[in-house]
């Protein structure tokens, strides 16, 4: 039996900023997609498309300025450490946001991922559901159906769920819920389906 509300679900994904509540009793303003406490990560427009960068630590930060050729960010005090990125975002952000419209979301993708920087492109979720990992992960199933063959997203819980099947046609468990579960005499039923009352 697992019990998973989705409440609890949206909760447990505050992670840091519930934690922060929590440690400092103070409410977080709106940020959008930056994180609160480590700069850069977030989304950036690109040529294209957007893109997220997600710079965890110092290291990363030093690389990802190699490789953008702008070694100078790394070096420089107001940027060297991320405590000191945090203080100085909207100047760092400033500096990133025309870098990275130079270039599409692959191009990004492509030039940094291999370099252990992680980022992504956005994708839609026509992109989401042809992407690799949803079809290795089989993100995506179907079934078949009076109507025929439906797909559906199946469930991210793996090893745990059994085969998925169709959902039944209008009425078709009605005379089982009413006989077996409710109780009802098969004569009872007759008369509930002769007036109309079920399919």
């Amino acid at each position: 039996r697992i019990d998973l509300a989705l409440f609890d679900v949206a909760l447990a994904m505050l992670a840091n900023q519930a934690s922060n509540y929590l440690v400092s009793g103070q409410v977080p303003g709106r940020i959008g997609n930056t994180h609160p406490t480590i700069v850069p990560y977030q989304l950036f427009q690109t040529a294209d498309n957007p893109f997220v960068l997600a710079v965890g630590n110092d290291g990363q930060f030093r690389k990802f300025c190699d490789v953008t050729g702008t070694p100078e960010l790394g070096r420089d005090p107001r940027y060297a450490t991320n405590k000191e990125r945090v203080k100085h975002r909207d100047q760092l952000t400033a500096i990133l946001a025309p870098i990275f419209r130079a270039r599409t979301a692959q191009a990004w993708f492509e030039l940094l991922a291999p370099e252990g920087i992680p980022c992504s492109p956005v994708l839609s979720i026509g992109e989401a559901l042809a992407h690799k990992q949803a079809i290795n992960r089989g993100a995506v199933g179907a079934y078949e159906h009076a109507v025929g063959v439906v797909k559906h997203i199946t469930s991210p819980v793996h090893g745990l769920a059994g085969k998925t099947s169709a959902p039944p046609q209008l009425g078709a468990d009605t005379e089982n819920v009413l006989r077996d579960i409710l109780g009802f005499a098969p004569a009872d039923v007759a008369l509930l389906r002769a007036s109309g009352a079920i399919a």
